[in-house]
């Protein structure tokens, strides 16, 4: 056996070092299978890195290694687009978009709201969805079989109860234009907790809700067996999980209850600040300055071509 080992050039100890790894590599590896197993049946579609963050404690590999064993074995996630509109917009008040730019310094000062449909058992199913844009908490998860009024009358109800002892004055609550959201119930709610109605006019100006609900159905709803009877309990779940063990990136991967624990502690002059990213692009405000600028072009194109006949 010494000249064999000779022969090829390796010592019986780096042979033994070299099994020994390969045995150390292959239990890790089943380790980390089994936890994301483990994790995927409440969280089917979250990412592989964000996993990572919430079993970091008991993880037997790093962050890069873990996501590289899980994605070598198939636990890479797909994306489903959605079809069917959600939001009908009404053309008889408006409201100015007052978050953009604005430096959120702590809970309870921007809160922002969208709707979504799901299909299930081939029947359809809407949601309405409202947060907390500092923390990412989603204070309200509703699903009803109707896309109505009283839908988001019902989900203000339970966001407010998320916050019951905070004062309100003054906070932003931002939608979109949707008809639902000037409703009389939505604006009494409001006008009685003295917070403030704030509209986009592009989907982007909605960017926090509309991740949210994106993650909330396509990552969670999606794998459920929804019911009309069970559309309670299923939104109290979600909320649960995506609250209590969804770490977030913008959070410094904390979860949304760890955040909010950690900088109520903190005091005022410590707490992150967190600015709204302000869309201030001429091709991505609004659709008079693109056409206005299109008119423009067009008029030098026809006047260099005058020019160019004499």
């Amino acid at each position: 056996m010494k000249e064999l080992y000779s022969v090829a050039g390796i010592t019986k100890q780096a042979l033994w070092k070299h099994r020994k790894h390969q045995e150390l590599t292959a239990c890790q590896t089943v380790q980390v299978i089994k936890t994301i197993e483990r994790k995927r049946k409440d969280h089917r579609k979250m990412g592989v890195r964000n996993m990572y963050y919430m079993v970091k404690e008991e993880s037997p590999v790093g962050r890069d290694i873990f996501e590289r064993i899980g994605l070598s074995n198939g636990f890479r996630i797909k994306r489903i687009r959605s079809v069917i509109k959600t939001t009908w917009s009404q053309r008889v008040e408006y409201y100015p978009n007052l978050i953009e730019g604005k430096i959120l310094t702590g809970i309870n000062q921007v809160w922002q709201s969208d709707m979504f449909y799901i299909m299930s058992q081939g029947q359809v199913f809407y949601g309405v969805t409202i947060l907390d844009v500092y923390s990412r908490k989603l204070l309200s998860l509703h699903i009803s079989k109707s896309l109505s009024a009283k839908s988001l009358e019902i989900a203000m109800k339970k966001a407010l109860k998320q916050r019951i002892g905070y004062d309100l004055t003054g906070c932003i609550f931002h939608s979109d234009r949707g008809g639902q959201y000037i409703s009389k119930s939505h604006k009494l709610i409001l006008s009685q907790n003295k917070m403030v109605i704030s509209m986009c006019v592009l989907p982007q100006e909605n960017a926090y809700a509309e991740r949210v609900q994106g993650t909330v159905k396509n990552d969670y709803i999606v794998f459920e067996n929804l019911r009309k009877e069970n559309m309670a309990y299923v939104s109290s779940k979600i909320m649960r999980l995506y609250n209590s063990e969804k770490p977030h990136l913008g959070l410094k991967r904390m979860t949304p209850d760890d955040f909010e624990n950690y900088v109520n502690k903190l005091p005022q002059i410590d707490k992150p600040k967190m600015p709204i990213y302000q869309w201030n692009h001429e091709l991505l405000t609004k659709s008079q300055l693109i056409n206005k600028k299109k008119k423009v072009a067009k008029k030098k194109k026809s006047t260099t071509i005058i020019v160019n006949l004499k």
